[in-house]
C-alpha cells in the first residue's frame, strides 16, 4: 500500500522508497495524502520536496506548476529585483500589464508619462491591486492630455475636471475663465466686452457706447457699463473705460459736449472735434445726429394750421403784413413760428417764440400730418425734435 497517495514513478516498483510525489505536487505538513502546488509555487522531479515559491509578487496560471518557468509576473506588478528574486506592485503613477508576464528584465513597472498620475497618487488612498495600462495614467484637475500627447495645464478658457485623459475643454461661446488650471465649468464666466441677457439668459456682446470688463466668480454673467455722457467707443465689444475715447453721436468739442442748435454729430470723432453745422438757412436741435435733423429755418406753412396746446403762447408783434411779419421772425433768434392773419381788414401778426418754462406743445400739421419737413416741437424749450400726435 502506498502512503500519504504518493505513486511511484514506474510499473515494478521496489518497495516503498519509491513512492513519491510526481512533478507539481507535494505532502503538506499535517496533510492526509500529497496535493497539487498552489497558484505562486511550483516542484520540479519526483521526489517529496515541497513546492517552491516563485517569489514575492509571482505566481502561476494554474495548480501544479512543474517549473519556474511557469512562474508570471503578476497583472498589475513588475520586477524589482533578481536577488533575491522579487516583483512589486505597480503605483504611485506606474503601471505594468494586464496580463500575467514571463519573468524577463523588461517587465519593470513602467512610469507614467510626466505629469500623468495614478489614482492612488491623485486622491492618497493606496490600491491594493496595481495599475495594469497606460490608460491608469490620468490629468489631476487643471490639466489637459493633448492629442500630441504632450500634458499641459489649462489655459485661461479651458478647464478639465482631471481624472481623465481628455484635452482641456473650450468655456461655452461667450464664456472663459480667468485663471489658468482651470477644473470646472462653474470657473468658465463671461468674457470681456460681453455680459449674459438678463432675459435670454445668453452671453451677448456689449454694443458701442458700452464697455464690460468680464464676469467675476461673484458676478459670472457680468455687465456692460455705459460710457460717460458724451463719450463713447469705436467698436463692440469694448472691454475698458479707456476705450470710451470718442464723441458719441449727437456730441462734440473739448470734453464730448453736447452739440449746439443748428449743429450735428454722427459720432465716432476724437475729442476735441467740433460739430458740424447745418447748411445755411436750417436749424437744428441740440444733440443732432446727423444732417438729416437739419430743418428749413422758415417754411411757408400756405393756409395749414398748427395748433398750440396754450395758444397764450403767441406773442403779438406790429408788423402790418406778411413780409414784415416773416422778416421779424427770421429777424428774432427766439422766433420759431410766425402767423400772421387779416381778417375783415385788420392785419395781425404773432409770434411763437422760445420759452425758458412751461409746457407747451406745437402739434403736427393737420393738413400735412405725415409731413416731417415742418416743425413739430414739445417741451419747456421750443425746437425742432419731434412729431406729436395731435
Amino acid at each position: 500500500m502506498r502512503p500519504f497517495g504518493y505513486i511511484t514513478r514506474d510499473d515494478g516498483a521496489g518497495g516503498n522508497a519509491e513512492c513519491l510525489a510526481p512533478p507539481g505536487w507535494e505532502l503538506k505538513e499535517g496533510a492526509a495524502v500529497i496535493t497539487e502546488c498552489e497558484p505562486g509555487f511550483y516542484k520540479e522531479g519526483w521526489n517529496k520536496n515541497p513546492c517552491l515559491a516563485c517569489g514575492i509578487g509571482l505566481t502561476t496560471l494554474k495548480n501544479g506548476s512543474v517549473s519556474f518557468d511557469q512562474c508570471r509576473i503578476k497583472p498589475g506588478w513588475g520586477i524589482k529585483t533578481f536577488v533575491p528574486l522579487e516583483a512589486e506592485m505597480c503605483n504611485n503613477s506606474r503601471y505594468g500589464d494586464p496580463e500575467p508576464r514571463p519573468v524577463v528584465a523588461s517587465a519593470r513597472c513602467v512610469p507614467c508619462t510626466i505629469n500623468l498620475f495614478t489614482l492612488d497618487v491623485l486622491t492618497g488612498n493606496a490600491t491594493t491591486t496595481g495599475y495594469i495600462s497606460e490608460q491608469d495614467c490620468i490629468t489631476k484637475p487643471g490639466w489637459g492630455l493633448e492629442i500630441s500627447g504632450i500634458v499641459a495645464m489649462c489655459q485661461e478658457g479651458l478647464f478639465n475636471e482631471g481624472f481623465n485623459r481628455q484635452p482641456c475643454r473650450e468655456c461655452d461661446a461667450g464664456f472663459t475663465s480667468v485663471e489658468t488650471g482651470s477644473d470646472s465649468p462653474t470657473a468658465c464666466v463671461v468674457r470681456s466686452g460681453w455680459s449674459v441677457d438678463a432675459k435670454s439668459g445668453l452671453p451677448k456682446p456689449c454694443d458701442a457706447g458700452t464697455f464690460g470688463t468680464g464676469g467675476t466668480a461673484e458676478n459670472v454673467g457680468g455687465s456692460c457699463t455705459a460710457c460717460p455722457t458724451g463719450f463713447s467707443t469705436q467698436k463692440d465689444e469694448s472691454v475698458a473705460a479707456e476705450e470710451c475715447s470718442v464723441c458719441a453721436a449727437g456730441y462734440g468739442g473739448v470734453n464730448c459736449t453736447a452739440c449746439g442748435h443748428n449743429t450735428y454729430s454722427t459720432g465716432g470723432q476724437a475729442e476735441g472735434t467740433e460739430c458740424m453745422p447745418c447748411a445755411v438757412g436750417s436749424v437744428s436741435a441740440r444733440k443732432a445726429i446727423d444732417s438729416a435733423h437739419c430743418l428749413a429755418a422758415m417754411v411757408d406753412a400756405d393756409n395749414d394750421y398748427f395748433p398750440l396746446s396754450d395758444d397764450s403762447h403767441w406773442t403779438d408783434d406790429g408788423s402790418k403784413n406778411s413780409v414784415a411779419c416773416s422778416e421779424s421772425c427770421r429777424t428774432n433768434t427766439l422766433c420759431a413760428m410766425y402767423r400772421f392773419t387779416n381778417g375783415q381788414g385788420s392785419p395781425k401778426c404773432q409770434l411763437l417764440l422760445e420759452v425758458d418754462s412751461g409746457p407747451c406743445v406745437l402739434y403736427g400739421s393737420q393738413l400735412e400730418p405725415e409731413w416731417t419737413g415742418m416743425y413739430h416741437i414739445q417741451g419747456s424749450r421750443l425746437y425742432t425734435d419731434s412729431l406729436i400726435s395731435a
